[in-house]
């Protein structure tokens, strides 16, 4: 790496490191405050109204309830209103409850997480079914002051689906982009013609299968989430096609099957300036966008850069992640030993500047999530980053070190060229392994909340 590239990453550390001990960590979750009828209350008269009291605002269209009678009956509520703030959500209750009731609400949040809770309470037998007085929209107020939370179940969703399927359809859509993305740069940048090779086409159709089917899969998981008693999947899937998290997730499908269409049976794309080719790249950029669009990007913190940021974030770690995987397990192996050692040099060159945005943009990411660097230590999502920066500084010492003796090789005239192919492939096989663990890890930090 080059001492400019150096001394950017030690100016930018320094900026935005001084900035970062003024910020706050911010919880991308709204968090309920307040609830009337609160927790285990047990009310002598019928409530007509349920009143939630949330730390954020809450957009109408992503809110939805039911309640579940001592019978085991799950009536789903009309879609709530607005109280005294956009942060208060008001639903109307069915007249005549009695006995113990357990009220769930669901959230959307915009970072396509789905939360939801429920409060249980009751009504004494014989009850008025008249509206309490005492308690209206107006009357409920959440403090700007942080307060707890009131005694509910909250959990991250009540879905039927388990976390291992959620965490390996991530995993398969990382390894898919990287897959397609590595394929495209080295065909563009490293070795002009890798797609007349058959298991490049193979590679590339796969990878953009896959960043099309997963989103499929991923967005019957979240009509799911937010599917609430009495509603069909019909109904189910337009509401999820409403909500920004949907949306995005039907679009990547929809990108990811262009991009089916533009790479398949394609054995010559030309350079990037080729039409083909320009439509891919358009296109990857916006699967990007509705990738970044849904997540911590938008939940935190100056949301306005998180997007910009975490696509250029994600392009880069394709570029050096997908690069190396193509330039290992695609091109070296079926290439002549000089085209090989070629791909590699220029590999080097792309990966150094992929390597300085990947960098510039994870320390923006982090201090948008995180604020104080410090406050890194005393959660999951910061030991996980913590983590995931740990294995990026240790491809980056191998990178360098292969390199170096790599070179020395190269120098030495009793080097035999299938030596040196043969150095080549297992310089990189480590640094490649490590990049897996890597997209391991980001496949769970992009569902675990900074707190």
């Amino acid at each position: 790496m080059s001492r400019t590239l150096i001394r950017l990453f030690a100016f930018v550390a320094i900026v935005l490191g001084t900035n970062a001990y003024g910020a706050n960590v911010v919880n991308a979750h709204n968090t309920q405050l307040t609830s009337s009828p609160a927790s285990g209350e047990v009310l002598a008269v019928a409530p007509t109204e349920w009143i939630v009291g949330f730390t954020k605002t809450v957009p109408l269209d992503t809110a939805s309830a039911e309640i579940v009678g001592s019978d085991g009956v799950r009536v789903a509520l009309a879609p709530p209103r607005h109280g005294a703030t956009d942060n208060i959500i008001v639903f109307d209750l069915p007249p005549n409850l009695v006995g113990s009731v357990t009220a769930r609400w669901r959230l959307v949040g915009v970072d396509g997480h789905v939360i939801s809770g429920r409060i249980p309470f009751s009504v004494e037998a014989g009850a008025a079914v008249v509206p309490d007085a005492t308690v209206t929209p107006d009357s409920v107020v959440v403090p700007e002051a942080v307060v707890e939370p009131v005694a509910a179940v909250v959990e991250e969703s009540d879905s039927t689906v388990a976390e291992p399927i959620r965490f390996s359809l991530r995993l398969v859509n990382y390894v898919s982009l990287m897959a397609l993305a590595g394929v495209l740069m080295a065909e563009w940048l490293l070795a002009q013609g890798t797609l007349g090779l058959s298991l490049a086409r193979r590679v590339a159709f796969i990878g953009a299968l896959g960043v099309a089917i997963t989103p499929l899969f991923q967005l019957l998981i979240f009509v799911d989430d937010i599917q609430i008693a009495g509603n069909s999947w019909l109904s189910g899937f337009g509401d999820a096609l409403g909500t920004t998290p949907g949306g995005m997730l039907f679009a990547k499908a929809v990108l990811g099957l262009l991009l089916v269409a533009l790479v398949r049976g394609t054995a010559d794309i030309g350079a990037l300036n080729s039409v083909r080719s320009r439509l891919i790249a358009a296109t990857g950029v916006m699967y990007l966008v509705a990738l970044a669009y849904v997540g911590h990007s938008r939940s935190q913190a100056a949301p306005w850069l998180g997007v910009p940021v975490d696509v250029l974030h994600t392009a880069a770690a394709a570029t050096w992640l997908g690069g190396l995987a193509a330039l290992v397990f695609v091109v070296i192996p079926k290439v002549d030993t000089e085209r090989g050692v070629a791909a590699f040099d220029r590999f080097g060159h792309v990966a150094e500047r992929a390597v300085a945005v990947l960098v510039v943009t994870g320390i923006i990411q982090m201090l948008r999530l995180h604020g104080n660097p410090l406050s890194m230590l005393t959660n999951r999502a910061g030991l996980l980053l913590i983590l995931k920066i740990s294995l990026v500084a240790l491809m980056l010492w191998l990178a360098a070190r292969n390199r170096r003796e790599l070179g020395a090789q190269r120098r030495r005239e009793s080097t035999q060229p299938k030596t040196l192919r043969r150095l080549l492939v297992r310089a990189s096989l480590i640094e490649t392994a490590i990049g897996g663990v890597v997209l391991v890890v980001t496949s769970v930090l992009v569902a675990t909340t900074p707190t």
